[in-house]
């Protein structure tokens, strides 16, 4: 797995760097900014893909941009897991809000309770995704006594530790972005154009760091 074969302590810091590499960057930058005609989207998902697998065989380079139809075999592949995590996420959210700690707008504790709810389910997803990447089979990615095995190799400490990093590096990302129109004196409208660039650099980034 690609937490498991790494040194814990050279997780973070590795991972930080990793997306700097100038070519892979800009190529994956390019297809997530495309994404909206449907293909480079998902072969952005396969380059995601493609960078889990380096990582659990322990490979520092960048996977090169070919073999496109492998690359958009398994964006579909990645697609298809996460539209299936998607629509388990947010019915569970729906229901708790729903039924149990009502709208996270209204009140704290339902935002704690909303904001460990995602950090377990992005625990498993991680993971999930890593397991999936490392059997090379979709369904390997729902074998959750596998999964949760692997988690408890890893320390469910330390593996949580990580994923609150993320989930915390990626709300620091959410909220430099709307901060960044405000702070240059830019109108609402005229702000736009300026959002939407800063997020697809700052998620491209974001992606691979996640997937290393």
């Amino acid at each position: 797995m690609t937490i498991v074969n790494k040194k814990s302590d050279k997780i973070v810091i590795d991972s930080l760097f990793y997306p700097l590499e100038i070519k892979s960057y800009l190529g994956l930058l390019i297809l997530f900014s495309t994404s909206f005609l449907i293909i480079p989207g998902i072969l952005a998902l396969g380059y995601i893909f493609r960078i889990v697998s380096y990582a659990i065989d322990g490979r520092d380079e960048h996977p090169g941009f070919n073999n496109w139809k492998n690359m958009f075999r398994d964006g579909l592949i990645f697609l298809g897991m996460g539209l299936i995590f998607g629509i388990v996420f947010y019915t569970l959210l729906w229901f708790l809000e729903t039924f149990i700690i009502g709208d996270v707008d209204l009140n704290l504790s339902s935002v704690i309770v909303a904001a460990i709810y995602t950090s377990l389910f992005n625990a498993l997803f991680v993971m999930s995704l890593a397991h999936m990447v490392d059997e090379k089979s979709f369904t390997a990615a729902f074998e959750f006594k596998k999964i949760f095995k692997f988690i408890k190799e890893v320390g469910w400490v330390k593996y949580l530790a990580l994923i609150l990093f993320m989930t915390l590096f990626g709300g620091l990302i959410n909220l430099l972005i709307e901060l960044i129109p405000p702070a240059l004196g830019l109108p609402v409208l005229g702000g736009i154009p300026m959002v939407i660039t800063t997020a697809m650099m700052a998620y491209t980034y974001l992606f691979s760091f996640e997937a290393d």
